[in-house]
């Protein structure tokens, strides 16, 4: 099995200035990341103490879904229609252009979102719709995990079959592996051995970094990956349907009140 704190070390290691992919003249940006919220948003934030005492104000939930950018994103877009979608806040990296607009259309517009189904509080969706350089995935989680106190964190992601060691005459088609924190397992929520992400499995940016800050956190957290016969960028309706229908399996049969999948996949 992958280890978690491999993943943990990671990220630590690049807060404390690995530059792993600028050049050598180049600094590592550490500047936080910004999240702007929703009039009702602000106005529900409770105080919030973390295990090391430090305190923030932050939302509350029983899950926080966060769909990495690609096939995790639209996902997450698949299992709410566009029209109950409630915008809670967008996440800004200060590097990064923020285009579209603000309101429910940020869910196909280029933004990172926190958002949620109309009138229901116990699920947030978080839908990273930027490609988030690996570099920067810590500072994006950070702001994320400490805005958002969930009870339960899920991930979903996708790769490509030879980032599993998987060769195509091994896989045609697309599979789900799976990695929890030491909570999420003591909680009895550990994926089977035959669905575990495999030792040497290539999981790294925003879904690497949020499974890791959850278990250095304490927190209960599963990371979910499609593992595609293509590039793992796909897009595909299997790659959405699989990883809908896990996030359907992690939470007993639906994510708040969406119990149906829509797919309208953006090819």
């Amino acid at each position: 099995m992958a280890s978690l704190m491999e993943f943990a070390a990671m990220q630590l290691e690049r807060e404390t200035g690995t530059r792993s992919s600028f050049p050598e003249d180049t600094q590592a940006d550490t500047r936080p990341a910004s999240i702007f919220w929703s009039l009702a948003a602000a106005e529900s934030l409770v105080e919030h103490t973390e295990g090391d005492g430090s305190k923030t104000k932050a939302l509350q939930a029983n899950t926080l879904i966060v769909g990495c950018f690609g096939a995790g994103a639209s996902a997450i877009e698949a299992l709410v229609p566009d029209g109950s979608v409630e915008e809670l806040g967008l996440i800004v990296l200060p590097e990064l252009t923020v285009r579209g607009c603000r309101g429910q259309a940020c869910k196909k517009q280029g933004l990172c979102a926190l958002w949620r189904y109309s009138g229901d509080a116990v699920v947030i969706f978080c839908n990273v719709s930027q490609n988030i350089p690996p570099e920067r995935a810590s500072a994006f989680c950070r702001a994320v995990l400490s805005s958002v106190v969930a009870k339960r964190t899920l991930v979903l992601d996708a790769a490509a079959a030879r980032d599993f060691g998987y060769t195509l005459d091994e896989l045609s088609t697309t599979c789900i592996k799976s990695l929890s924190t030491a909570s999420e397992r003591d909680a009895g929520r550990a994926p089977i051995a035959s669905d575990t992400i495999p030792p040497g499995g290539m999981v790294a940016g925003v879904a690497a970094a949020c499974v890791a800050m959850c278990e250095m956190r304490g927190r209960c957290a599963s990371l979910h990956v499609a593992v595609t016969p293509d590039d793992g960028s796909s897009h595909s309706t299997d790659t959405v349907v699989a990883l809908a229908a896990a996030i359907r399996d992690a939470v007993g049969g639906g994510a708040a009140r969406a119990t149906t999948v829509c797919v309208e996949c953006e090819e």
